[in-house]
């Protein structure tokens, strides 16, 4: 898959990086693991390197996912990554989004889950203010849409407000946000359904697997590589709680 960025999104939304790639790797080997029909769900899609590539490989497998979704808080990330799917023909769903708010998966339940989370220590008060950015960003839309303004006029009006720091700051111990979405999250997995998460050395990995073991998740580490001063890893869990 093709991703191609101008120079305002490369201000605007997350660029893959090494995690990207890293996270990338542990899919295409994960994907025979994949059930057919599968609802699978990308929380902080970015520039849909992941969703993107989930969808593609499922369909040269001929087990096309009953629905792909990737969810983001940055509007730009979501008009972006929707472009270049478009491009590379590939097709999920590209939703703006605080989180799940406003989001009825309660309903369908979700089979995969895949999520890169913010995950650099910051201030509590800086993910605040990318909530306040976020309602900001969808105000200046709002205004921008009533004001008859379309296509590219409409994207570079909305991209005044950057929401770029939405993609790191992961508040305290850089779980902040993390936390948030996994208490949601476990809730909302089908039986036998399957979390893959990415996380440094360190975040608080053990209280992470004591987390999920409490909620019936086994876990295990994919795969694992080092990055300057920094371990990366992924982490997947599988839903054993089937009376759930």
């Amino acid at each position: 898959m093709k991703i191609t960025l101008n120079k305002t999104e490369y201000k605007n939304i997350y660029v893959p990086n090494d995690d990207s790639y890293l996270f990338l790797d542990a899919l295409k080997e994960e994907i025979q693991y994949f059930p057919q029909n599968a609802i699978v769900v990308e929380m902080g899609c970015g520039s849909g390197i992941l969703i993107g590539n989930v969808s593609k490989l499922l369909q040269e497998q001929n087990n096309r996912a009953l629905m792909c979704i990737g969810i983001d808080i940055n509007y730009d990330a979501c008009i972006a990554s929707s472009r270049i799917m478009q491009e590379n023909q590939i097709y999920f769903d590209c939703i703006n989004s605080d989180g799940f708010e406003g989001l009825a998966l309660d309903k369908l339940g979700i089979d995969i889950f895949i999520f890169n989370p913010p995950y650099v220590p910051t201030e509590d008060d800086e993910v605040e203010r990318c909530k306040k950015y976020f309602k900001e960003k969808q105000q200046l839309f709002a205004q921008a849409y009533a004001n008859n303004l379309r296509g590219q006029d409409l994207i570079e009006e909305v991209a005044k407000v950057n929401l770029i720091d939405c993609s790191y700051s992961g508040g305290k111990d850089g779980m902040l946000v993390t936390w948030k979405i996994l208490e949601k999250v476990t809730n909302l997995m089908n039986s036998n359904g399957i979390i893959y998460l990415f996380v440094i050395q360190d975040n608080p990995i053990n209280e992470i697997i004591a987390f999920f073991k409490s909620k019936g998740f086994e876990g295990f580490i994919l795969k694992k590589q080092q990055k300057y001063n920094e371990i990366q890893l992924i982490l997947k869990f599988v839903n054993n709680n089937v009376n759930k």
